[in-house]
């Protein structure tokens, strides 16, 4: 499945002199389809504590997940598969709604629940993603080599993909595709 991240996910251009964003697509070559706000009962929420942004998707919805970071460590999210509910420092974006921005965190944890879902996560920090029962599509990424990247599939035929930091992948039970790209592994 290609996933595609939506303009509207990513931030506008903004003079040199302001920190550049990391790009969301780079080198994962995916795309999230059909990325309108969604419209289903079900709620997803994400917040940041401390130095984690969490996002916990609704149990039962196929949920697809957007995260990109930013250099200045702030987030924006989106979750087609369910409504995004803010919580602490994250809200909504005005222009873009289903959008969530959130404060700087040094590390993200998703808990993408029990549906067959897509997860796109692109950080400078550390990442965890539970993907839980289902036929999961994660692709995680730490734009710092020294960060790592954890990845748990749960059951289900998974296909996982990593990038070049020192990732630890649990597969689970099934058919699954694993993909860590270089590093210590």
């Amino acid at each position: 499945m290609l996933l595609h991240v939506p303009a509207f996910l990513r931030r506008p251009r903004v003079p040199r002199s302001r920190p550049a964003r990391l790009s969301l697509t780079a080198g994962l070559g995916i795309t999230l389809a059909g990325m309108a706000a969604p419209a289903y009962a079900a709620t997803s929420t994400i917040s940041v504590q401390g130095s984690q942004l969490t996002i916990v998707a609704q149990p039962g919805a196929d949920n697809q997940i957007a995260v990109t970071q930013f250099t200045d460590g702030t987030f924006r999210a989106l979750d087609t598969g369910a409504d995004l509910s803010p919580g602490d420092s994250c809200v909504e974006d005005v222009d873009n709604p289903g959008v969530m921005e959130c404060s700087a965190a040094d590390q993200v944890s998703v808990d993408s629940g029990d549906g067959n879902e897509n997860v796109l996560v692109s950080t400078s920090g550390n990442a965890y993603v539970h993907a839980g029962e289902g036929n999961d599509t994660v692709q995680v990424t730490s734009t710092d080599a020294t960060r790592g990247v954890s990845v748990d599939g749960g059951p289900g035929d998974d296909s996982i993909t990593t990038g070049d930091s020192g990732d630890g992948v649990n597969a689970g039970p099934g058919d699954d595709t694993v993909d860590t790209g270089a590093g210590d592994d």
